[in-house]
Formats: structure tokens, sequence, C-alpha cells
């Protein structure tokens, strides 16, 4: 089989923040593991200062931190001003910042900071969240929803990113939070003392993506059961590639794919810069749908994975919702840099080019730290 590299990750990014929401309403609730990525370390930060009274935060690049910490603050009366980058201010924000309006908090943009300014949640008969985006909005409202003094009923206008929508369910209810049909019911606290959370799967893809076809991945502790990337690896089997549970590890054997694939990444964006990446290296003419959301991330996902393509010399047809990759092969440049706009998982892409022989200088290393700080010493490659 070749050589074998064991990889320990850290906790979902994703389930972290929404256990670290839990937790600001129950200080006791407890879980195993950890992560030092800088969302997850920013809401933190910015929680422990709400618990002592504080009334301003910053949230960075992060757009879940910013979503889940506004909804959470406005449960209790006060004025609030919260800070975001530039980038982070670009991204989407209105459907949460409407859904907030209907329960009688008044948000409003001064520049980079939004200013908040509530006296608890209004009762409304039903909640209108669109949900066209992205769900946070719809995740950031059921988190706060906890001891709620009235009942709460959500209706979604849309429905993208429904695995991320299924996760915060999912939490919510192993805390012990009933929700049926988006509707929480008054009064539920939190009983439980311990939440089981997953390592990161999107993390793992990043390592498979890069180093897949020299090594085969042991996966320690991998059992994703609710993150919307953890399907990678089901198509992955499904793709002729072969991998086997031992106890609590996933091995995945080394290799390279063998046939063309259609794939659609509308509940799982986050997959699409090292899927497309990985793919554009193999002699096949793949498809990738679902291309909607990826304009709202941390960049342009869907500009800047063209971008990265046409250094590379790799053909590829944009039609409207669908990215058709050509059968030739990427004939590269004698030399190039690539910028990633401070989005991770741009840097992710740009790293499976590099590990492979591309001469590519990739700036920005450090934007990585936002969701896997040891990215480059994992995967071994120098940016």
């Amino acid at each position: 089989m070749g050589l074998e590299k064991t990889v320990q990750l850290e906790l979902s990014k994703s389930q972290l923040n929404r256990a670290l929401i839990l937790q600001s309403f129950a200080p006791d609730l407890a879980w195993r593991g950890d992560s030092g990525a800088t969302d997850v370390r920013l809401l933190q930060k910015a929680l422990s200062r709400f618990s002592q009274g504080c009334s301003d935060f910053d949230c960075g690049h992060g757009g879940t931190t910013f979503r889940f910490l506004v909804a959470r603050i406005s449960r209790q009366p006060g004025s609030y001003q919260v800070k975001v980058s530039s980038q982070l201010r670009s991204r989407p924000h209105g459907s949460l910042i409407d859904a907030l309006g209907q329960l009688g908090v008044q948000c409003e943009w001064r520049g980079e900071v939004l200013y908040v300014e509530s006296a608890g949640w209004c009762q409304t008969e039903i909640l209108q969240v669109r949900q066209d985006e992205t769900s946070q909005a719809v995740s950031a409202i059921l988190l706060a929803a906890v001891d709620l003094p009235f009942d709460l009923r959500i209706q979604r206008q849309g429905r993208v990113s429904e695995p991320y929508l299924q996760m915060t369910v999912d939490l919510l209810r192993q805390a012990g939070i009933q929700v049926e049909g988006l509707q929480v019911k008054s009064g539920q606290k939190i009983v439980q003392k311990t939440l089981s959370l997953e390592v990161d799967a999107s993390n793992a893809w990043a390592v498979l993506s890069v180093l897949g076809d020299r090594e085969s991945l042991c996966f320690q502790n991998f059992f994703p059961q609710t993150q919307a990337d953890a399907r990678i690896f089901d198509l992955w089997k499904q793709w002729g590639q072969k991998s086997e549970r031992r106890d609590h590890d996933l091995v995945i054997h080394r290799g390279t794919l063998s046939q063309a694939v259609t794939v659609n990444v509308l509940d799982a964006p986050d997959l699409f810069p090292c899927l497309v990446a990985l793919l554009s290296l193999t002699p096949y003419a793949h498809r990738i749908a679902g291309l909607t959301t990826l304009r709202h991330k941390e960049s342009d996902r869907l500009r800047a994975s063209l971008r990265l393509l046409d250094a590379v010399g790799k053909k590829c047809l944009l039609q409207e919702d669908e990215l058709i990759l050509s059968a030739e092969l990427p004939v590269p440049r004698a030399s190039f840099e690539f910028f990633p706009e401070g989005d991770h998982r741009m840097a992710f892409a740009a790293a499976v080019f590099k590990a492979r022989g591309f001469r590519i200088h990739i700036h920005e290393p450090e934007c990585v730290k936002k969701s896997f700080p040891d990215f480059w010493t994992v995967v071994g490659v120098q940016p």
C-alpha cells in the first residue's frame, strides 16, 4: 500500500461555533477537543467579553462568528457595536438584520461597525427569514432562541446550504432543545452537560485533495455525520477510490481519479475550490454545478477559481450555474504568483497545484489560520 500518513484534525469549526453559542446559555456545557481556527478564537473572545458585560466586539473576517454573535447579544437588552473587516462587510448579512428587525432589534451599519440596539426580542407570530444566499441567519436565530419567553416559528424564503441548518437543529436537539419544523417552544433550557462534536471534515478534504495521490491517509477519530462537506468522502468512494474503517479512524488509500464526474456543490460550497483544482489535474471532462453561493464567500470563489485555472493553463467553460472542465491537462506557465484574496479555501486550492510541482508562489499564506492553522505543516507544502 505504500506510505500512510496519520492525520489528527481539530474539531469542526462549524460545529464548535454553534456549540459556543449554546454554551453561552449554559456555562457548564462541555465537549472534548478544540480548534485553533481564528473564527473560533474570535467567537470565544467575544462571548467571554459579552459575559463580562462588554458591549463592543471584533469579528474580523468571521462570517459565522459575526452572524451568530449578533443574534446572541441581541437577546439581551443593550446597545452594542460589532466591528468587522472590510472583506466581511461586503458579504451578505441582510437576511439576519431583516429577521432581527422583525424581533424588534435595530441594526445600523456605520462603515465597518454594526450598531445594535435591543430591548430583547419581541414576540412575532411568524418570523420570515431569507435563506437564498446563506442558511446562517436561520441558524443564528435558532441558536439564540434558548429559553425564549415565547414560542418561535420560522418560515424560510429559499433553501440553500440545508446541511448546515440541519447541523444546527441536530446540535440543539443534542443539547436538549426540541426543534420541530423550525419551531422552538418557549422556556426550553439546555439540560445536557456534554456535547459530542466531530473533527473537521472540510479540513480533511483539503488534506486529501493535496496529498491523496501521493500517500494513503489515516484520519483519526473521523466520524463526520452532520457536516455538509463530509459527503465528499462518500463521493470519493463512488468515484472508485478505496477507503476503509479501522476502529475510530478512516483510511483513504492513495489513488487518482480515473473517470469523469458530475457533482453539485450547492449544499456544500466549501468543497468547490479544492474540488475544481483536483479535477482539473485529471484527463477527463468534469461538470460542477450548484455555483450560486460561491460569489458570497470570503472571496468571490468562482471568479478566484477561474483565475487560478487560467494561471495553470486549464481550459474550462462556465455556463450559467455549471462549470465544465475540459479533458485536456493543464499547461502551466514557467512560474506565477497567486493571491487568494484572504480566502483560506483558495489558498488550499492553490496548494493542490503546488504539491504537484507547479511553480506557484502563494501569497497571504497566513489566511489559512481562519479554519486550519496547521495546514501548511500537515500537507508539507511551502507556500
